[in-house]
């Protein structure tokens, strides 16, 4: 907005425009909201540097630089130095350092930093590594296209000089094809845009139909196999690209994972509340069977993932022996039977292993303590 201002003001001084004073009169606004919102990150940067101290570098748990970290602190550092530091100086120390209003721009790149910690923004994080990971790809990509296009662009320069040469040729003809082919550069800079644009009749048409017809079979080869073929396998090679950092970005699963609980939970409850018709916040053996004989009920529990063949058995496992489940040990039992081992028959039959085995325990103690008993009993 204070570059709008300024562009405003120098629209004005340039005679382009008439004055405006609400452009004007609002420079003395976006300084003071200039120095508060860096005396807040300034602030903000010195309370994590007492807090962590050198760890806010370097972190030694996982033996690894924190490069945000550090682009935050130059960022904040240049914008004060900018701010605070320079404005102390005379006019011919500025005008010396001119340089230095490169300042100005760091503090725009302040903005990168929302991009790893805000939820919005997790996309266009992952299209930034992306393209960070596929920087080679992304290179020889680039040096294929320039060739197929500068080879297409010297092609036609040199099939074209004999038109140009060509005073039979209508003159106003001759000067749009040396506006668009005249030299290697400017049919370099032509092929680039016929390329990229997606406007490339607008650089064939009149060649075919007023120089050649033979030129269409040019042009539809280079924009069946350059723009079409090869330009979309690159796409697709950036597209997999993409799809692999994704997968591996540690921020966007967990977010993704939270969301998921989150709404899962949030289905439970809605289903644990449609069971509970006493309304006291238990459920009971008999709501619960009572609820499972609507077959919407069972429909909408198996797309919750929650497959069972006996209220009974469902109703054992969520039960901790009093007779009644809440809210919160619904959630929990039903939590239990998600996942890789969601089965309920595999969840029953470790319960099931689980009381023989501290009955068979039971019983063990029993039998040591009767036989420690008979031997007291010998003479």
């Amino acid at each position: 907005i204070d570059l709008e201002r300024r562009g405003r003001s120098l629209e004005t001084a340039l005679g382009l425009a008439t004055p405006d004073h609400l452009w004007q009169d609002s420079g003395d606004v976006f300084a003071i909201f200039e120095h508060c919102f860096n005396a807040v990150f300034l602030a903000e940067l010195l309370f994590r540097l007492g807090v962590l101290h050198t760890r806010f570098f370097y972190d030694p748990d996982i033996c690894r630089a924190d490069y945000f970290n550090m682009f935050d602190f130059f960022v904040v550092l240049l914008c004060t130095v900018d701010l605070w530091v320079l404005p102390a100086f005379n006019g011919s120390v500025q005008g010396n350092m001119t340089f230095v209003r490169l300042v100005r721009l760091v503090r725009l790149t302040r903005g990168l930093k929302v991009i790893r910690v805000m939820k919005a923004f997790a996309k266009l994080r992952i299209l930034l590594r992306t393209v960070v990971a596929s920087f080679l790809s992304l290179f020889w990509s680039m040096v294929l296209l320039s060739i197929l296009m500068f080879g297409a662009a010297i092609f036609l320069c040199q099939m074209l000089q004999q038109t140009l040469e060509d005073e039979d040729v209508d003159l106003e003809l001759r000067r749009w094809i040396f506006e668009y082919y005249g030299t290697s550069s400017r049919a370099s800079l032509t092929m680039f845009e016929f390329t990229h644009s997606g406007g490339w009749p607008n650089y064939s048409r009149r060649i075919i139909e007023e120089v050649h017809p033979a030129y269409g079979l040019f042009y539809v080869l280079y924009v069946s196999i350059v723009v079409f073929a090869v330009t979309r396998i690159i796409t697709a090679l950036f597209l997999r690209d993409t799809l692999q950092v994704a997968a591996s970005d540690a921020d966007m699963m967990i977010q993704e994972n939270l969301q998921k609980t989150k709404k899962y939970v949030g289905r439970l409850q809605q289903l644990f509340e449609l069971a509970d018709e006493s309304g006291d916040g238990m459920l009971t053996y008999d709501e619960l069977e009572q609820i499972c004989k609507y077959p919407e009920v069972r429909m909408y529990m198996h797309m919750l993932e929650l497959d069972f063949y006996e209220v009974q058995g469902l109703f054992t496992l969520l039960d901790t022996g009093r007779g009644n489940v809440s809210l919160a040990e619904f959630i929990a039992g039903v939590m239990r039977l998600k996942g890789q081992a969601r089965s309920i028959d595999m969840v029953a039959m470790g319960d099931t292993c689980d009381r023989i085995h501290r009955r068979c325990a039971g019983i063990e103690k029993q039998v040591g303590r009767q036989a420690h008993a008979l031997e007291g009993m010998r003479p």
